[in-house]
């Protein structure tokens, strides 16, 4: 997902931050698996959301963009230290 923002390919509306048709698109490509509802993008769309909430992503002029938090993470995969696997340290 860090990459796909760093790339400038999530898009999201300025006022509702919510993901747009191409982001969707874009994540439906990469997500695998199925989704919770068939026909729906719930993941597609919650990831943009999880990315700006967690502050590993901001929104400036309808893209995503990697905060310095975001890129300090990317593209270094997650540890077990990091607590993002469950481990507690």
């Amino acid at each position: 997902m860090l990459q796909l923002v760093a790339a400038g390919r999530l898009r999201c509306g300025d006022k509702t931050k919510r993901p747009c048709a191409a982001t969707l698109r874009a994540l439906g490509e990469v997500l695998t698996g199925s989704d919770f509802y068939e026909g729906e993008a719930v993941r597609a769309f919650a990831w943009p959301l999880l990315l700006q909430a967690g502050g590993l992503a901001e929104l400036s002029g309808g893209r995503l963009e990697l905060t310095a938090r975001g890129a300090r993470r990317w593209p270094r995969p997650p540890t077990r230290r990091s607590g993002i696997c469950g481990g507690a340290g």
